[in-house]
């Protein structure tokens, strides 16, 4: 697992491109099953809900097809920031974002049905989401049947 961009500092496209993108380059060239973002921010976005990194540069442009994870309580965090308003508006941010698994705290426990049954293309992101978190289960064998036989 890489973690993307670890401080809680303002980011710059220079140092972006120059100092944290080339590792994952070859990260992602090694077939990385995950990454977690961190709440930094590159020009004044989120780096968690900055779809310029997550999808446009992640996904399409790095061929990035694994999981991605939020730092501690980085959902939440949007809230905090004043980013999102309740959980519902940072799950809808996040999860459109293509970030596949929140930790530690809920909004997507609280939130993720109720955006589904309002609109019907959150269903979509949440079947990405489970696809790449299932793939990368998939990958390292957990669906394999001699686990069950440890004993």
């Amino acid at each position: 697992m890489f973690h993307i961009l670890t401080p809680l500092f303002p980011l710059s496209q220079i140092d972006l491109y120059q100092n944290y993108l080339p590792p994952f380059k070859q990260a992602f060239k090694d077939n990385v099953y995950g990454v977690m973002f961190s709440f930094s921010s590159l020009n004044g976005i989120a780096m968690l809900t900055n779809k310029s990194i997550t999808k446009d540069l992640l996904r399409d442009t790095y061929h990035y097809d694994g999981f991605s994870i939020t730092d501690y309580g980085a959902i939440k965090e949007l809230i905090s920031y004043k980013v999102a308003k309740d959980s519902k508006e940072a799950s809808k941010l996040a999860i459109s974002s293509g970030v596949d698994i929140e930790m530690a705290t809920t909004c997507y426990n609280e939130s993720l049905y109720d955006l589904c049954m309002e609109d019907k293309k959150y269903i979509k992101y949440v079947d990405e989401s489970c696809y790449r978190v299932l793939l990368a289960k998939y990958k390292i064998g957990l669906f394999d049947n001699n686990w069950f036989n440890w004993w």
